[in-house]
């Protein structure tokens, strides 16, 4: 069986109102919208190890600041599969966030 191509969107939130956080480098094959707070990208069989977005802490940002990262993916023209949300800690790191709610959508 071969892999399809899968499309993927990722969202920065944050618990604050002023983002802590934007996408400043887009994957190959996508791009980054919402200023900043979204990223999406087309990524094959070839090219899965290279389909990185790059997000960059902004200056201002504090330490114990959270920046919430939501996804999806989906292959042809399937159900889209929410990921489990990521959190980010300025000066902690990651945290994985279950939740019982991520399915498919």
């Amino acid at each position: 069986s071969s892999l399809s191509d899968a499309q993927y969107v990722l969202e920065l939130g944050t618990v604050d109102s002023d983002p802590v956080a934007k996408f400043t480098s887009a994957p190959p094959n996508g791009g980054i919208g919402c200023d900043g707070r979204r990223s999406h990208a087309s990524v094959g069989k070839e090219d899965a190890s290279s389909s990185a977005a790059i997000f960059t802490i902004n200056d201002n940002a504090k330490s114990g600041d959270r920046v919430e990262i939501s996804g999806g993916w989906a292959t042809n023209h399937e159900a889209v599969t929410l990921t489990e949300k990521v959190v980010v800690v300025v000066g902690q790191g990651v945290v994985v966030v279950g939740d019982s709610n991520v399915g498919n959508g």
